[in-house]
């Protein structure tokens, strides 16, 4: 063989060694395969595929809830038209649920194709703040909402934000219990805060409520005025006599026609501090005035909020109190008139007088009457005590002297 033709043969053996692989002379490959896994897929991961439109909505709402501003998905075995899926699902989320409602002002997207699968990459806009968004509080039932509200009223905060599940919540009755806690406790609040309550969505049994409460004063004023009408409750509690509930009934409504001397002037004129403090004798402020009382007392007491029909004020109220079992309507404003048209009345003396919704309060038809407790002279027969009742004396033996005396 000729040097031309083995030189050749030598060459074409290299190229054939190199075609196949020359390196797997010198290495050995190793390659590892492990069955794949749906919940390997990282929460919230950008390669996490989205198969529906369920999948879909959670993790664009998932976004939202954390505050993020964009958001990138993966759809590989899509059912469904994602296209049209995804529009319909930011408009639902944007305009529907609570929270988009609520925060969120646009949704964009963006998609592509790569090879087998699509991605989306999704930019929200806000009108909420991530700290709003995060302030939202989840509350479980009318109860909860009741106290919530309760204890945002006693801290005189301004705002509140929450998410409610319920058929019954509206903005008309959060708007009820503002207004039932402040007449149910006059010392929870010196006034009715100015406050409006918005929902998010419009309707629905799910709902994020926005309310916000305006006070005329500093938290600190009203703080300090509070102090003073707590103080002036506890001095009147200390004056009232009576041994039973009537004759304490009658005594605290004398201290507080006593206390509301007509300051037309009072800067807080329908409110009990208003008649306490700076002595207002508007019908509502002696009604506030004497359930702040009662309630120091123990004794059950309403504030009716209603009108008198030969009375041109527009924030008329009285009160109905409970008596050995029975409701009675006190009417502390008219006292000055005589009490026949002013205490433990019924409803049936009080139809075609006043207005009020009688299904909000107690029947009243107990069987005392301003003629049978008051009799002639009723000014006399009202309990007064301008010191602290005195303590109750302790009994005397039974065989003393002044027990055994006859007549």
């Amino acid at each position: 063989m000729s040097a031309k033709k083995i030189v050749a043969v030598i060459l074409a053996a290299c190229i054939m060694l190199s075609a196949a692989g020359c390196g797997s002379i010198f290495s050995s490959e190793y390659y590892y395969s492990e069955p794949f896994r749906e919940e390997d897929i990282p929460e919230n991961d950008a390669d996490a595929e989205i198969r529906d439109q369920q999948a879909l909505k959670n993790a664009i709402l998932e976004l939202v809830e954390a505050g993020e501003t964009i958001g990138q998905f993966r759809f590989g075995s899509y059912s469904g038209a994602l296209q049209d899926d995804l529009a319909a699902v930011c408009h639902e989320i944007k305009t529907s649920t609570p929270i988009g409602a609520y925060a969120v002002e646009d949704i964009s997207y963006d998609t592509s194709r790569i090879v087998s699968y699509y991605t989306a990459t999704l930019r929200i806009d806000y009108k909420r703040s991530a700290a709003e968004i995060a302030a939202v509080e989840d509350i479980s039932g009318l109860a909860e909402l009741r106290r919530h509200i309760l204890d945002v009223m006693a801290s005189h905060s301004p705002l509140s934000v929450i998410e409610i599940y319920s058929t019954y919540a509206s903005e008309d009755y959060i708007g009820s219990i503002i207004r039932d806690n402040y007449y149910s406790d006059p010392l929870l609040a010196t006034e009715l805060p100015a406050f409006t309550v918005e929902a998010f969505p419009d309707s629905g049994p799910e709902r994020i409520y926005r309310i916000e409460f305006k006070y005329s004063k500093s938290d600190i004023r009203l703080s300090e005025m509070l102090k003073e009408l707590e103080n002036r409750v506890l001095e009147l509690a200390q004056k009232v006599s009576g041994a039973d509930e009537l004759n304490r009934v009658l005594s605290a409504a004398r201290l507080i026609s006593e206390s509301c001397v007509g300051e037309d002037s009072a800067e807080n004129k329908h409110t009990a501090y208003g008649c306490l403090v700076e002595g207002s004798d508007s019908p509502m402020a002696m009604a506030m005035a004497y359930k702040a009382l009662c309630n120091e007392l123990g004794i059950t007491c309403h504030v009716v909020r209603g009108a008198r029909k030969d009375s041109q004020e527009l924030h008329y109220g009285w009160n109905i109190v409970e008596i050995d079992g029975s409701y009675y309507h006190m009417d502390l404003s008219r006292m000055d008139e005589g009490y026949a048209l002013a205490l433990l009345l019924s409803d049936d003396d009080m139809w075609g007088r006043y207005d009020w919704d009688s299904e909000k309060y107690p029947e009243c038809c107990g069987s005392l009457s301003p003629e049978g407790v008051f009799g002639g002279n009723p000014v006399e027969n009202i309990p007064q005590q301008t010191e602290p009742a005195p303590p109750v004396a302790t009994p005397e033996p039974e065989n003393s002297t002044e027990n055994n005396t006859t007549e």
